[in-house]
């Protein structure tokens, strides 16, 4: 760990998000805590979380309420998951019909952002997270970057075409949280030849430790890199989101850029739901943070 990087973690991260007060701290100590759960624990912790969040949206949720009364559901029955599958999917569709239905009128102590997607899809989804989703959303990243050895303050590179995030980034706070968290956004949205001989440079001047982008950006960037004799001592992982990795992007970015890749799996609308981590097969969920349920068979 770099100095600057033991002065941010141990002091400039904790002081800002003390000030700020939207819980980051306590929800990054949570998740570290859950890392020591057995599987009958952490199970016992989803149906906990399950039940409170269900009896929050029937007392406070308009949408909610309906659906449950609709239904003939009891919120404390909802837990279970085979009675929670009775719960209709809320779609797109139902998102822009009924928002403002879908917003809890108890807000105490709490905040609404605006938010929405990017419309690559079709339209963009426009929805609100709150300060909660933020301070979990924090700790999950948090979280996913310890699994592959990044902590806070260390300096992360996006290789990213989002026009939201790169809006952001570009605008004055971004620029400013840019320089304090050491993380640097790169525009993938038309990425030339130029573009990613500069980026090259970037890396080994800011001795990148992590990579996050999309599978087929990481792969052509690291082809061009290989390809003219370029290498990064300092970056050490690659993580992959936004499109399917497919094996052989990750044998290519593996190979070409001297790194370990990393899948991870997330949206707009919730953040960072699943990851591989070193010595596990597969992605693992976000358990005591977001309910993934298997729909369908398909």
């Amino acid at each position: 760990m770099s100095a600057y990087a033991a002065v941010y973690r141990r002091l400039i991260y904790p002081v800002y998000h003390r000030l700020v007060g939207h819980g980051a701290l306590a929800a990054i100590e949570e998740l570290a805590r859950n890392e020591d759960l057995d599987r009958n624990a952490m199970l016992e912790l989803e149906a906990r979380k399950r039940a409170d969040l269900l009896g929050h949206a029937a007392a406070h949720v308009p949408y909610w309420k309906e659906q449950l009364d609709r239904l003939g559901i009891a919120p404390g029955a909802a837990a279970d998951p085979e009675v929670f599958a009775r719960l209709p999917v809320t779609t797109k569709a139902v998102i822009r019909e009924r928002r403002d239905d879908l917003v809890s009128r108890e807000l105490t102590g709490n905040r609404l952002d605006p938010n929405s997607t990017s419309g690559s899809t079709g339209q963009p989804l426009q929805f609100y997270t709150d300060l909660r989703s933020k301070a979990y959303r924090k700790a999950s990243t948090v979280r996913l970057r310890r699994w592959v050895g990044v902590e806070q303050g260390d300096t992360v590179a996006h290789i990213w075409g989002s026009p939201i995030d790169q809006a952001r980034a570009e605008a004055w706070r971004g620029r400013l949280h840019s320089w304090v968290t050491r993380e640097v956004f790169l525009s993938a949205y038309e990425l030339t030849d130029d573009d990613m001989n500069r980026y090259a440079g970037i890396l080994r001047a800011r001795r990148v430790g992590l990579a996050v982008g999309y599978p087929s950006v990481m792969s052509a960037f690291g082809r061009f890199c290989a390809d003219r004799g370029m290498d990064f001592p300092a970056l050490t992982s690659v993580i992959c989101s936004a499109e399917t990795l497919y094996p052989q992007q990750r044998k290519t970015i593996q190979q070409t850029l001297g790194v370990t890749v990393f899948n991870r799996y997330g949206c707009r609308e919730l953040g960072d739901i699943a990851q591989e981590r070193p010595g596990v097969n597969g992605l693992v969920v976000n358990s005591d943070r977001i309910y993934v349920e298997i729909v369908d068979d398909d």
